[in-house]
């Protein structure tokens, strides 16, 4: 115990411990901030996403790479050497979204982050999709020394989202179109006195091929499922190709037989163990197809050789061949690409998909080779063992109507309707077809498939538009899905009817579009920030407002003057979808039905209205004077149309 005023004095042996206890603590926090830093540094190298740290610079010539990870390497092709104090500039190219690196650049000066997809390049210019996740890097201080970048190759994502677009696009039409046609023939049968006379069993044939067409789809689709998921266990046997070949060009001895098509075969005494069903299954696909696009009076050669242990299947035509970049797509499923000829054959997509599937079920290997004008011939190996005549112009009546539909059984149906209705119906599947109609012909109205083998029907109306013959001509568009105008990329300043559609329905829509009744109905989606404040934007013009949600608003109709303009405020509740056709139908005198809806239209409702819709646009991107502006055009079009 220190006694009062005496002096501590603490041994030299015990100060030593004190120090060395204080160096060992220093040491440990040393070395257990190298091994965090290591583990870092290593988790980081052996992550499996890409990982880069670049400087920073925003601005050109900057930001720098100033770290990349291994992954990175794999992903992009190229190295930590060749990268380091270059720019990731570097990976962007033609396809690289701009709108996307405008964004990705404000939220780096904003010091936020960033989430965002976009196409990048590899070093050998293979374009990738990518999504980035980027994050600054802030000192102590709070300021930003580096950014980190986060990147994962989606390409196969992306791939698998086209073909589910792709999958619902061709439904849509392959669907669509037939059903109408099957729905036309018996409202068509039925009206007639005698249902067994010629006509009346020509649209029945064209129902029952239409059913048929369906048919088809759905065991496409299911054979298509059954081979992917394996489901389909292989019967193998050993076959004689030629009987192969024989038995596949047999069961297409009457297809095109009209137009002469013939089949010619070139075989060899040659076995192979395959699946007998599968193969003549196989083949079929590939005659089919090449007898479809061949010119009448051609042959199609199905010829069989070997080279080794292989024998080789190939079928050729003298159709207009195959350009190298639809080559690429030949096997993808739901596509079914425009021939060089710009004529559209029908199909799903789906033929040559199956094709691959069995001939890689059999271990086997196809392809094809083809010239653009010269012809295409598909082939594959399997292991060895020891067009339509054109329709005479109808007799010109009073108004003459132009019909572009590709569906054939569609525009035949269509224009059969339209004739007995006592209009001339020139009747084309192209917008090829449709510009030289145009420019020949004047017409008193225009019916336009949206989507057409060599384009899009909308391109048509600037065509017409501008025409010296046919300016100002009234235009109704068919499709099969609903498009809007941002979309489209422009205005729509046509009326639109959906598929599938009543024939009489389409009567009378024209009668209306002739004798310029013709009721305009806008819709503008997601535009409820308008509702209150869209009279006094407009100024002058004159509106009567309902509400479809109100129990009044059918009672208002009766209040409202003729030639006036209407906003119609809809919220999407189920009494506002009761009144909306009821108000559409009976605003038969307005100048304009504007209708401001809180949110997108249902299915049901955009169906209730089908044909009376003249454009759809989306405010919720629309700007106030964008909005105004667009307003105004329409009010204009219908003062001139008066």
């Amino acid at each position: 115990m220190k006694a009062p005023g005496s002096i501590l004095v603490t041994p030299p042996q015990v100060l030593f411990m004190a120090q060395s206890q204080g160096d060992l603590t220093r040491d440990l926090r040393k070395s257990l901030e190298e091994h965090r830093r290591h583990l870092l540094s290593t988790a980081a190298e052996q992550a499996w996403e890409s990982i880069c740290i670049t400087d920073c610079e925003i601005d050109e010539p900057g930001p720098r790479f100033v770290y990349v990870n291994h992954a990175f390497e794999l992903l992009t092709g190229w190295t930590a050497a060749e990268v380091i104090d270059k720019t990731p500039r570097i990976l962007q190219g033609p396809l690289t979204d701009k709108k996307v690196l405008a964004r990705l650049k404000q939220c780096l000066i904003a010091g936020a982050n960033f989430h965002g997809e976009a196409v990048n390049y590899r070093k050998n210019g293979a374009p990738f999709w990518m999504e980035w996740k980027i994050s600054p890097v802030k000192d102590a201080s709070g300021k930003i020394t580096n950014f980190i970048a986060f990147q994962r190759d989606i390409s196969e994502a992306k791939a698998a989202q086209q073909r589910i677009e792709d999958f619902h696009s061709m439904l849509s039409h392959e669907l669509r179109a037939p059903l109408t046609s099957i729905l036309g023939s018996l409202r068509l049968i039925e009206e007639f006195d005698n249902p067994h006379s010629a006509e009346g069993k020509e649209f029945l044939e064209i129902a029952i091929s239409s059913t048929v067409r369906l048919s088809s789809l759905v065991n496409d689709l299911l054979e298509l499922s059954k081979i992917e998921s394996g489901q389909i266990e292989l019967k193998m046997v050993d076959v004689s190709v030629t009987e192969l070949v024989d038995t596949a060009a047999k069961a297409l001895i009457n297809y095109r037989a009209d137009d002469h098509v013939t089949i010619e075969i070139a075989s060899i005494d040659a076995q192979v163990r395959v699946d007998r069903d599968r193969i003549v299954q196989v083949l079929i696909n590939l005659i089919s197809n090449a007898m479809k696009f061949s010119p009448a009076n051609a042959a199609v050669l199905v010829s069989v050789s070997q080279e080794g242990g292989a024998v080789r299947f190939s079928v050729s035509d003298k159709g207009p061949g195959i350009s190298e970049e639809n080559q690429l797509k030949l096997f993808t499923k739901f596509r079914q690409l425009v021939s060089a000829d710009g004529v559209q054959r029908q199909g799903t997509g789906l033929g040559l998909s199956t094709v691959k599937a069995l001939v890689e079920q059999h271990s086997g290997r196809l392809g094809v080779s083809s010239k653009v004008g010269q012809g295409s011939t598909f082939w594959f190996e399997l292991d060895a063992v020891g067009e339509a005549v054109a329709e005479a112009p109808a007799p010109p009546p009073t108004k003459a109507l132009l019909l572009v539909e590709d569906d054939k059984s569609l525009a035949k149906l269509i224009k059969f309707h339209l004739i007995s209705e006592g209009y001339a119906v020139h009747s084309v599947s192209t917008l090829t077809e449709a510009v030289a109609v145009l420019a020949t012909t004047k017409l008193d109205a225009c019916i336009i498939d949206m989507i057409l083998p060599d384009g899009m029907g909308m391109s048509l109306v600037e065509k017409i538009d501008k025409s010296t013959l046919n300016a100002k001509v009234p235009i109704l568009l068919t499709s099969a899905s609903r498009f809007n105008d941002s979309e489209l990329g422009s205005p729509v300043t046509v009326s639109w009817l959906y598929k599938p559609f009543e024939l009489g329905e389409l009567a009378i829509h024209i009668k209306q579009m002739l004798s310029g009744i013709c009721q305009r109905l806008v819709i503008f989606e997601n535009a409820e920030s308008h509702w209150d404040v869209l009279p006094s934007l407009i100024g002058d013009e004159e509106f009567a407002t309902i509400d479809c949600s109100q129990d009044s608003c059918i009672d208002a109709i009766a209040d409202i003057g003729p030639n006036r303009n209407v906003i119609v405020k809809f919220d999407g509740s189920d009494k506002a979808e009761n009144n909306i056709v009821r108000l559409a139908k009976g605003l038969t005198s307005s100048k304009a039905i504007i209708v401001c809806s809180k949110e997108k239209f249902s299915s049901k409702t955009s169906q209730a209205l089908n044909g009376l819709v003249s454009e759809l646009i989306s405010a919720e991107k629309l700007s106030e004077s964008d909005f105004v502006s667009r307003l105004r055009s329409i009010l204009i079009g219908t003062d001139a149309s008066k």
